[in-house]
């Protein structure tokens, strides 16, 4: 969506065949070998804007949307050592955010949109950590909202609900039709979807949306 509007983009991702295999799909600019890694490390966030700033000499936008495969099951059944890994979205969203924030800050002007999920809100049996880092994000959004909202700088989430993914398509056929009956509108988002509203969000024209949680959702209640 941002290439399709002509953004320059700075690619982050653990693996290198990742970010340089989306930049070719997208036609931009090699990405900078240092934009390689886990952006669940502070130090490593940090050298990344230093990297994006040295190369392009601002952000404008900056998108938190690090994740791993969660596994489903009881919270009993998962170990304390596990928990971090659950947590990992919420750290990495942390990391990026200190780590980009005072940049827009000097500049007067920014946009921070995280990825959340409906689950943050109504919890989701079997999920319960993953549930409590998005429920965390939910909350550091509100609040950093608050803190920089007289700076040009606005910070957002987009909550979806089931998205048509190739890691959803992996789920039995029959799971996936029970969850598109349960949505009003009758199908999964696409991608796209999830995409515009978060393009809207780092726009000019939402300049006055700050510390919203959008549920991308087709009508779930």
């Amino acid at each position: 969506m941002f290439a399709g509007a002509g953004a320059t983009l700075a690619l982050n991702d653990i693996r290198p065949e990742g970010v340089a295999r989306l930049a070719s799909e997208l036609r931009q600019p090699p990405p900078d070998r240092s934009l390689v890694g886990d952006v669940t490390d502070p130090g490593f966030a940090a050298t990344m804007v230093s990297s994006i700033i040295e190369r392009h000499g601002r952000i404008d936008v900056l998108v938190n949307n690090a994740a791993l495969p969660e596994p489903v099951g009881p919270f009993l059944d998962r170990q304390p050592e596990e928990w971090a890994r659950s947590l990992s979205s919420l750290h990495a969203a942390l990391a990026c955010t200190h780590a980009a924030l005072p940049v827009m800050v000097r500049r007067g002007f920014g946009r921070i949109v995280s990825i959340s999920s409906l689950g943050g809100q109504t919890g989701g049996s079997g999920m319960a950590v993953y549930c409590a880092a998005k429920g965390g994000l939910d909350a550091f959004t509100r609040s950093l909202a608050k803190e920089v909202a007289a700076t040009g700088v606005t910070v957002n989430c987009v909550a979806p609900g089931a998205v048509d993914t190739p890691r959803m398509r992996e789920r039995p056929l029959e799971l996936l039709a029970q969850r598109a009956m349960a949505i009003p509108i009758g199908r999964m988002a696409i991608p796209e979807e999830i995409g515009s509203a978060v393009a809207y969000l780092a726009s000019r024209e939402a300049g006055y949306i700050t510390g919203e949680v959008l549920n991308v959702d087709g009508g779930r209640p």
